[in-house]
């Protein structure tokens, strides 16, 4: 009897999602529906397999004959794991739009070979949470380049997360777009970009007055400057207070990041180079590098310009407002100073003949010292001593009387 091992290509050993789909277990097991119950591989995996990473690397080296350290990447992002955990259905960019109170606008990519990324992603006004929502453009040429991941893109088109565009610059409209949308709701804290290779895209932003001169343009730090982003990403991914949209895109994306780590900091790269596109997840990094920042939108005053009548009738009542409470408070402030400063200069006043009769008396007081020193010395120093001695006795008579 010769017994036969079936595994996975190498690739797909490497794609997480693809081996966690039940439905590709039987090209590996033959036996499945025979000697192998389904459902009890199945159960066995849900309360086995994935009760923490090492359980799961552990039950698919023994069920689906991944090599150890091959199928789960222990140089992955740490957020791959709550990942699937943190996705939300109900997250659309319709609801990003409505239930958020500001929304970060980002971006990442950009070259003819590679996907540029884009992603939405708002503070909910009532919890603070953050929503997510991403999307990509690549140009055609890439299915050619790229043929190993062109049948994937195509999936991602089918679905709406991946728009493929013929001639360059269409996509850069479309994001704009976008951007401008979010930006004319009033819900636009600032457009967080990778700042190499931006190129047109910022003559295309500029038209819709998205400048790096008013602040809503900001260039978001690479590389090692990164990983706080990475690591907030990360907690907030676990804990759920990052929830993102379903995206077979950004699943894809999410397992294609490799983390590098050094003695005091990470960086973020691709598993392989070239074909591991990881441009939407980048971008997403840099719109949580900018709401970790806790930015308010650009224009959030309620003033609804559409609606004349409604705005002159709320400028009626901020100038009755005004009339009503402003003005009163603000004379009422200046009316208690002013009556404090009078009754500090009256104070004052009463007190000032006292000071001048006191200094006139010790000014005569030392006049005949003086005078009794220059004829005699000694005489002029029993004089002064006798003085201040009456000097003294009548002012402690004059506290006694103060204060009786």
């Amino acid at each position: 009897m010769l017994p036969v091992l079936y595994e996975f290509p190498l690739e797909l050993q490497k794609d997480e999602s693809y081996w966690r789909d039940q439905r590709n277990w039987s090209l590996l097991l033959p036996n499945l529906g025979r000697s192998i119950d389904p459902q009890r591989l199945v159960d066995d995996y849900q309360n086995n397999g994935k009760v923490n990473r090492e359980a799961e690397t552990i039950w698919v080296s023994q069920h689906l004959n991944i090599e150890i350290g091959t199928g789960l990447k222990t140089d992955a992002w740490a957020g791959a794991e709550f990942w699937a955990d943190a996705e939300d259905e109900t997250i659309t960019l319709d609801r990003i739009l409505e239930v958020c109170e500001t929304i970060v606008v980002s971006l990442d990519g950009g070259g003819l070979d590679d996907l540029y990324g884009a992603s939405a992603l708002g503070r909910e006004g009532d919890t603070r949470d953050w929503l997510s929502w991403s999307k990509a453009w690549c140009h055609e040429g890439v299915l050619e380049r790229r043929q190993s991941i062109a049948a994937r893109l195509l999936d991602f088109q089918k679905a709406g997360e991946l728009t493929i565009v013929k001639q360059a610059g269409d996509d850069i409209a479309d994001i704009v777009g976008l951007i401008d949308d979010v930006k004319q709701r009033g819900l636009l804290a600032a457009v967080a970009v990778d700042p190499a290779g931006l190129g047109e895209m910022v003559e295309a932003l500029a038209e819709i007055d998205v400048t790096v001169e008013n602040g809503l343009l900001v260039g978001a730090p690479q590389g090692y400057g990164m990983m706080n982003a990475i690591k907030t990403a990360e907690r907030k991914t676990q804990n759920k207070t990052l929830r993102h949209a379903p995206s077979a895109l950004m699943d894809w994306c999410v397992g294609n990041v490799k983390i590098e780590p050094t003695a005091t900091a990470i960086r973020a790269t691709k598993q392989n180079a070239g074909d591991a596109k990881i441009d939407p997840w980048a971008a997403l990094m840099n719109g949580v590098w900018m709401m970790s920042r806790n930015p308010e939108a650009a224009a959030r005053s309620g003033w609804n310009t559409d609606d004349l009548d409604g705005l002159m009738a709320r400028i009626d009542a901020a100038v009755d407002a005004i009339k009503r409470w402003e003005i009163p408070r603000v004379a009422g402030r200046f009316s208690m100073a002013s009556a404090r400063l009078r009754k500090a200069l009256a104070s004052a006043a009463r007190r000032v003949p006292h000071v001048i009769a006191d200094g006139l008396g010790f000014a005569g007081a030392g006049a005949i010292a003086y005078g009794a020193w220059l004829i005699y010395v000694p005489a002029g120093f029993l004089v002064g001593g006798a003085l201040l001695m009456a000097l003294s006795i009548l002012i402690g008579r004059k506290l006694e009387r103060g204060t009786t």
